[in-house]
């Protein structure tokens, strides 16, 4: 359950990174069609709570460009990390 909530979350900010002005919770819905209302729902609540997102015209953004920053190197190393994994189980 953990690795799916994580992989969700890393999925949804990322998204949220590379999306120029933002993306709307249904636009997150059709890209990854395993998020349910609930949580999709509950996480961009708890998210806007922490001030990491901001709703802005009906559209999910990064609340400043620290958050973006962060979330984008965070994603980078996520990837970087699974990559090097998969590297090590292949040899």
């Amino acid at each position: 359950m953990y690795v799916c909530v994580h992989l969700f979350i890393t999925q949804i900010l990322a998204i949220i990174c590379v999306s120029q002005n933002g993306i709307s919770e249904m636009q997150l819905s059709d890209l990854i069609p395993e998020l349910t209302v609930a949580f999709r729902t509950m996480l961009c609540y708890v998210l806007q709570q922490y001030l990491i997102l901001t709703p802005i015209a009906g559209l999910l953004v990064f609340a400043n460009g620290q958050v973006n920053e962060i979330i984008l190197l965070y994603s980078i190393i996520y990837c970087l990390l699974c990559f090097i994994k998969q590297l090590v189980i292949s040899v």
